[in-house]
């Protein structure tokens, strides 16, 4: 029996309507196990969700550029550790943590 290491699910969200993106990668990441991974196309730099992504679940996201440019922008995202993350109906604002 051999070990196969499988590569991180891929979702391509230029495809989709831009104000279901981050929902449905906001998610994605709540689902996950720690020490998993997805990866993510955008066709912009999608550096303001990494900061929503902080301000939900804290220091818990690891970000990592695979692609920059262009239409062509491809993240990975990993939960590092476990989080319970901030429902949107607890906070009136998320932080800035820019």
């Amino acid at each position: 029996m051999s070990n196969t290491i499988q590569p991180p699910p891929e979702l391509d969200v230029r495809v989709m309507v831009p104000i279901d993106r981050h929902t449905t990668l906001l998610k994605m990441f709540k689902e996950l196990p720690v020490g998993e991974s997805f990866i993510f196309i955008n066709d912009h730099d999608p550096l303001p969700l990494y900061y929503e992504f902080r301000s939900i679940h804290g220091d818990v996201v690891g970000w990592e550029y695979l692609e920059r440019g262009g239409r062509d922008w491809k993240v990975m995202v990993t939960r590092t550790e476990a989080s319970q993350g901030r429902e949107f109906t607890d906070i009136s604002t998320l932080m800035d943590l820019r």
